[in-house]
C-alpha cells in the first residue's frame, strides 16, 4: 500500500511539473508536534520547517501545489516533580516530506488539502539518563499522511500558513503490551502516528494568480 501511494504522489508531481505555468517559492517555519498513541499527549515538541514549493493555477479559483522541505518531528515529555512526576522521554524525527495538494482561493484566504510522503532521514530518543535507543519495531523509513489547512495571504506574493496533518499509516507498530483491545482500536489504531500543527510563512518569486 505505501507503495501505491508513493507512485500516486510522484506522478502528481511530474503532471504539476508538466504544467505550463508554474510559480516557485519558499517555506520557513515552525511545526509543533507530537506522536498519537504513544501515551503522552500535546503538541509539546518544537521543530524546523525548511524548502520550497511549486504552485500552479488550475483555474479562477482553484491551484494545484507540491512542495519539498525538511521538517522535525517528534514528541517531548517533561518531568512534572511536583506532581510526582519523574518520567521524561524525547523523540527527535528528522524528515524530508513532499506534499501534494489542492487550494481553494478566496479572497485573502487559501483552504487547502493534500496528501504528503516523508522521509526519515534519522532519530534520536532521550530518556532521563541520556540518548538511548527505541526497541522493536523500530520507525518506519517513511511516514504517509494527510493535511488540511488555511492561508492568509497579506501580501500579493507572501502568506502565513496554518496546517493540520496526520500520518495514516502508523511509523511504528505497537509493542505487545502497548496494543488495545477493544475493536474500533484494532481498526483505526494500529500504532503511533505523527500528528502536527504546521505554521509558515511562504513567498512566491513569482505574481501568484490567488
Amino acid at each position: 500500500m505505501k507503495k501505491y501511494i508513493l507512485i500516486i504522489l510522484l506522478a502528481a508531481v511530474a503532471s504539476q511539473l508538466n504544467a505550463q505555468v508554474f510559480k516557485p517559492g519558499v517555506i520557513l517555519g515552525l511545526n509543533a508536534s507530537q506522536v498519537a498513541g504513544d501515551e503522552y499527549g500535546g503538541f509539546r515538541k518544537l521543530g524546523l520547517i525548511a524548502g520550497g514549493l511549486v504552485n500552479t493555477s488550475i483555474g479562477e479559483d482553484w491551484s494545484t501545489q507540491f512542495e519539498l522541505y525538511y521538517i522535525q518531528k517528534g514528541y517531548k515529555k517533561a518531568p512534572q516533580p511536583d506532581k510526582g512526576d519523574y518520567e521524561s522521554f524525547k523523540l527527535h524525527l528528522n524528515y524530508i516530506e513532499l506534499p501534494v495538494l489542492v487550494r481553494y482561493h478566496h479572497e485573502s484566504f487559501n483552504f487547502e488539502i493534500g496528501l504528503q510522503v516523508a522521509k526519515l532521514l534519522s532519530y534520536k530518543a532521550y530518556d532521563p539518563y541520556g540518548e538511548t535507543d527505541i526497541i522493536d519495531p523500530q520507525i518506519d523509513d517513511w511516514d504517509f499522511g494527510g493535511l488540511v489547512g488555511f492561508s492568509y495571504q497579506y501580501k500579493e506574493r507572501a502568506e502565513f500558513n496554518i496546517r493540520l496533518k496526520s500520518s495514516l499509516i502508523p511509523i511504528r507498530d505497537f509493542e505487545n503490551g502497548d496494543a488495545y483491545t477493544w475493536w474500533w482500536d484494532q481498526l483505526f489504531n494500529r500504532g503511533w502516528y505523527n500528528t502536527e500543527l504546521n505554521f509558515s510563512l511562504r513567498w512566491l518569486i513569482l505574481k501568484s494568480n490567488g
